[in-house]
C-alpha cells in the first residue's frame, strides 16, 4: 500500500483509511462483460427485494431487454456499461411506480399507461402490476443501491484508483466520469456535464434519465397542475393554499437555464504551508458548498412527507415544517444544479459515500486540509480553494479550527491547469455577494464571463 501513497504529506496513521477506501472501491470494479453477464447481476442484486419484487421488475426488463451495443464515450471509470443498460430499465420500471405513487397521494390516482405517457416511457408493462410497482417505489424510494453498475476503465491508459487518489490530493486530479476514491474529483463529460434550473432538472430526470426519487413526482405535478387543481390540497386553508400558488406560480415562471460542456471540480487537496498562509485573512467560516455539487434528490422528499401527512389527516405538517422547507427550495429554484457532479454517483445512496468519503478526513500532518469548488466552461475555469485548519494547530493559535479561502481564476484552461490568477475570498463583492441569491455554480459562472469581458 505503501510507495505512492507515502510520498505524500499525511501522517502515516491515514494509511489505512485510504486502504480501506481503495479495497471498497475496488469490488466495485469489473470488466465489460456483455449483456448476458449482466443480466445475471442485477438477477442478482434484485434478490434483496424478495421474490415478488424482484420477479416483477425482472420480468419487466426480460420485456424490454436494451439493445447489447456498447460505447464507453467518456474518459477515466465511467459505469459498466452493460450493466447501466438494465438497471437504467429497472429503474425506469421504479421511476414509474413511484409516478403513480405520488399522483395517487395527490388524489389523482392516474392508470399507469396515463404515468407512462407523462414520463414518455416506451416500457412494455402490465397493468396489473402498477400496485407491486407502486410498492417497490414507496418501500425503496431512492434507496436503489442495487441498481448500481459498478464501473470499467474506460480504456486501457486510464490510471488505477490508487495513482488517480494520489494526483487528487496533490491537487492534479485526473479526469474521471465516476470516481470512487473517496476524496472527490473533477469530471468533464463529453455529453453529460450539465448544470440547470431546479424545474429543468426535474423534467431532466424524468423524461430524460427517467429516474425516481421521492417528491419529484409532486414537484413535477406542481409543474403541471395549479394546486387549487390538486384534490389532495382541497384540505388546506385559504392561507396554506396560498402559500403553495406562490411556490408554483415561482416553479412556472422560473427562466429555464441550463448550461452545458461544463467542467466540475470537488475534491479535498493537501495544501503545502507556504500557499496556506496567504489565505489567513480571507475568513470563510460557516460557508458550505457541499450541496452545490451534488444532484438534487433528497431536496424533494418532504414533499412525499407532506402528501403522506395530509392524507393522513396531519395538518400541523404545514406550520412545524413543511413550510420553511418549501420557502428554502423556493428560493433555489432558479440556482444552477449539477445534473452529473464528480460526487455523484447513480442511484445509491449508501454507496455515495464511496466518492466522497474521505474528504476532510485526509489531512496533512498539522491537521489541515483544502477542500476545492470549481467550475470550467469557455476555455478557462474558476476554483475556490477553502483551507481549513486543524482544531489542534499550535502556530499560529488564533488560526487554529479555521476556514480561509481563496479564488484561482485559469484565463487560458477550462479543467483548472496552466497561468493561474489569485485573490482572497471575499464574500462581500460581487459575484460572490449574490451567492445566495444566484447559487455557488452560477456565482462561478458569472465570474468566468465577466473576466472575458474584460
Amino acid at each position: 500500500m505503501k510507495n505512492i501513497i507515502e510520498a505524500l504529506p499525511i501522517p502515516h496513521s491515514q494509511y489505512k483509511q485510504i486502504e480501506e477506501q481503495l479495497n471498497a472501491a475496488s469490488s466495485y470494479v469489473s470488466v465489460e462483460s456483455g449483456q448476458q453477464e449482466a443480466i445475471k447481476w442485477i438477477d442478482n442484486n434484485l434478490s434483496v427485494l424478495g421474490h415478488e419484487h424482484k420477479s416483477a421488475l425482472m420480468n419487466i426488463l426480460i420485456n424490454n431487454l436494451p439493445d447489447d451495443s456498447i460505447n464507453y464515450a467518456e474518459t477515466g471509470y465511467d459505469s459498466n456499461q452493460s450493466r447501466r443498460k438494465v438497471a437504467k430499465i429497472v429503474g425506469e420500471a421504479i421511476l414509474i411506480g413511484g409516478m403513480c405513487h405520488e399522483s395517487k397521494l395527490l388524489g389523482f390516482d392516474l392508470s399507469l399507461s396515463t404515468v407512462k405517457e407523462i414520463v414518455d416511457s416506451k416500457l412494455v408493462i402490465d397493468d396489473n402490476k402498477t400496485e407491486l410497482l407502486m410498492n417497490i417505489a414507496k418501500q425503496y424510494g431512492s434507496n436503489q443501491d442495487m441498481l448500481f453498475p459498478g464501473v470499467c476503465a474506460t480504456d486501457s491508459n486510464v490510471a488505477d484508483m490508487k495513482t488517480m487518489l494520489v494526483h487528487t490530493l496533490q491537487g492534479i486530479p485526473d479526469i474521471s466520469t465516476r470516481n470512487l476514491i473517496g476524496v472527490g474529483g473533477l469530471r468533464c463529460d463529453n455529453e453529460w456535464n450539465m448544470a440547470m434550473d431546479l424545474p429543468t432538472y426535474i423534467k431532466m430526470k424524468i423524461l430524460e434519465d427517467k429516474r425516481y426519487y421521492p417528491g419529484m413526482g409532486i414537484f413535477y405535478y406542481l409543474l403541471n397542475y395549479k394546486p387549487q387543481q390538486i384534490p389532495l390540497f382541497t384540505k388546506l386553508s385559504n392561507q396554506e393554499m396560498g402559500i403553495l400558488e406562490i411556490f408554483h406560480n415561482n416553479v412556472v415562471t422560473t427562466q429555464s437555464a441550463t448550461s452545458e460542456n461544463l467542467a466540475m471540480l470537488c475534491a479535498t487537496y493537501i495544501p503545502p504551508w507556504e500557499e496556506l498562509k496567504k489565505w489567513l485573512p480571507y475568513s470563510a467560516d460557516n460557508i458550505d458548498f457541499d450541496f452545490a455539487f451534488h444532484s438534487p434528490s433528497y431536496e424533494f422528499a418532504f414533499l412525499e412527507k407532506f402528501s403522506k401527512a395530509l392524507t393522513n389527516g396531519n395538518t400541523d405538517y404545514f406550520d412545524k415544517i413543511f413550510n420553511k422547507q418549501l420557502l428554502d427550495l423556493n428560493s433555489k429554484l432558479s440556482h444552477l444544479w449539477s445534473f452529473n457532479s464528480p460526487i455523484h454517483l447513480s442511484w445509491t445512496t449508501e454507496l455515495a459515500s464511496l466518492s466522497n468519503n474521505l474528504m476532510g478526513k485526509i489531512t496533512n500532518h498539522q491537521g489541515d486540509w483544502c477542500t476545492r469548488y470549481g467550475i470550467g466552461s469557455n476555455n478557462s475555469s474558476v476554483e475556490i480553494r477553502f483551507y481549513h485548519t486543524s482544531d489542534t494547530r499550535c502556530f499560529p493559535p488564533e488560526y487554529a479550527g479555521k476556514t480561509f479561502a481563496a479564488v484561482v481564476y485559469y484565463p487560458e484552461s477550462h479543467l483548472f491547469k496552466g497561468k493561474s490568477e489569485w485573490c482572497g475570498f471575499d464574500s462581500t463583492k460581487s459575484p460572490w455577494k449574490e451567492i445566495n441569491k444566484n447559487g455557488i455554480i452560477k456565482s462561478m459562472l458569472n465570474y468566468i464571463n465577466t473576466k472575458h469581458e474584460i
